[in-house]
């Protein structure tokens, strides 16, 4: 093929990997389903990312060959010296990757259900950004319901598979599958006059009377068998353009239809408290990541959060917080804690004062550190080593080094000097996280933070 006609598929093809597989796929490659999950995430994409940069090759040389010297050092060829006996143009071994034959077609990889599936997700997820884009929400809003309609139960079966990746996408609360056609929208066909023009003549005036005659329920027939007779004329394949028009309460509802017509995806407009709040929930979620980023943090990196809203605990984001404690949680891989029980040990990586929900919050991203019990807690050891040098000496250990010891089968870390030897059990005396110092505490106003997801 002619570069003219290679490159623009290469282009669209990149456009696929970057906006929605490696999008899609983010929480799973950075390990949220397991490191083996994970392992198989990174190596689909090393594998697309390899390939694509012998087949771009021609066209992009010297980007191309940046891709390939830095992909090459983790190629199964490479690692461990495993390629040493195979010849210099081999995957990985070869110096460049101009020296590398294109890959050949693999039919066998080729999934036309998947492709299928991946098509309709596409479809809902641009259809419910059109919608909202009219009605100016921000992604960033939750929804109150999405619905997706089609009269194809095997197409909504698929989506329904998908629906994670629908929920992260188009950001609702509820998600509805309907094949009930007739309660969303009016089928309406119209008669595809150059197609007609040249068989029917002039007979077309009148079938074209039968056609505005058509009622929902004859078009809905049309689409099962593909055939309909009109004034003695058979119509069939094409002969008729299918459009679907909403017909539910425009005040509530916005909605939009699919080029091909075999999808509808309804939008409920309304705003409540709840959702406001999950908004706002979210908005701290996004202010914490943009801190993490802003401090230079990696994937990797443990933190701790702390905030204190001008308006204290009853303020919105602090509602917010409360109400959506697992979201947040999940999202940010630490549940976030009142300043009140930021240790003074504790070390802030970066801070802010953020602004949004008609208030303004503290929030700070710390090291993970240890907490420890109240004071009258520990005081059984105060004649052993002082509770004030005690806590002084675990708070300065690895944080990692603890951690290992309060989950191991002793659940405790244990100090010892010249003279003394003190442990602390793990959840009673000494604790990984405002979390489980708070279930410990027991205190009605901190009830809040104990909630699993």
């Amino acid at each position: 093929l002619p570069p003219v006609t290679v490159v623009p598929r290469l282009v669209s093809f990149i456009g696929q990997l970057t906006n929605w597989y490696v999008r899609l796929n983010r929480p799973r490659l950075k390990g949220s389903a397991g490191s083996a999950e994970a392992a198989v995430a990174l190596s689909a994409l090393y594998e697309v990312e390899y390939n694509l940069a012998k087949l771009m090759s021609p066209f992009t040389p010297f980007f191309t060959e940046y891709m390939y010297q830095f992909l090459r050092q983790f190629h199964p060829n490479v690692v461990n010296g495993a390629g040493k006996d195979l010849a210099e143009d081999a995957d990985g071994v070869s110096p460049s990757v101009h020296f590398l034959m294109l890959p050949d077609f693999d039919a066998s990889r080729v999934d036309e259900e998947v492709e299928v599936l991946m098509k309709n997700l596409q479809s809902v997820v641009e259809m419910g950004r059109v919608v909202r884009e009219r009605r100016t929400i921000s992604l960033k809003n939750p929804v109150k319901k999405v619905i997706v309609v089609s009269n194809d139960q095997k197409t909504l079966d698929g989506l329904r598979r998908l629906e994670t990746y629908l929920h992260d996408e188009l950001n609702m609360r509820d998600l509805e599958f309907s094949t009930d056609e007739k309660e969303w929208c009016v089928l309406k066909a119209e008669a595809n006059s150059r197609a007609l023009g040249r068989r029917l003549g002039k007979a077309l005036s009148g079938v074209k009377k039968q056609i505005a005659q058509m009622t929902h329920d004859d078009v809905a027939a049309y689409v099962a068998t593909g055939s309909v007779t009109l004034d003695g004329h058979e119509l069939s394949g094409d002969d008729l353009q299918v459009k679907r028009e909403f017909k539910g309460d425009a005040k509530i509802f916005e909605a939009d239809v699919s080029p091909e017509g075999n999808l509808m995806v309804i939008i409920d407009t309304r705003e409540d408290e709840e959702l406001k709040m999950q908004g706002c929930a979210r908005e701290l979620i996004t202010r914490v990541q943009k801190l993490r980023k802003k401090a230079g943090l990696v994937v990797q990196d443990k933190i701790h959060v702390y905030f204190e809203e001008k308006g204290g605990e009853k303020g919105p984001i602090s509602t917010a917080i409360q109400s959506f404690l697992p979201m947040i949680a999940s999202a940010l891989g630490t549940a976030p804690a009142p300043l009140s029980l930021q240790p003074a040990y504790s070390v802030p990586i970066v801070s802010e004062e953020a602004q949004f929900a008609d208030s303004s919050v503290k929030l700070i991203v710390a090291r993970p550190a240890v907490l420890f019990a109240p004071a009258d807690v520990l005081a059984k050891h105060e004649a052993t080593v002082p509770v004030e040098q005690l806590t002084a000496y675990v708070a300065s250990m690895k944080y990692g080094d603890v951690k290992a010891a309060l989950e191991s089968a002793e659940a405790s870390v244990t100090v010892r000097n010249a003279t003394a030897q003190v442990t602390l059990t793990a959840n009673v005396e000494v604790f990984l996280d405002a979390k489980a110092l708070a279930k410990a505490l027991g205190k009605p106003e901190l009830a809040w933070l104990t909630t699993e997801a």
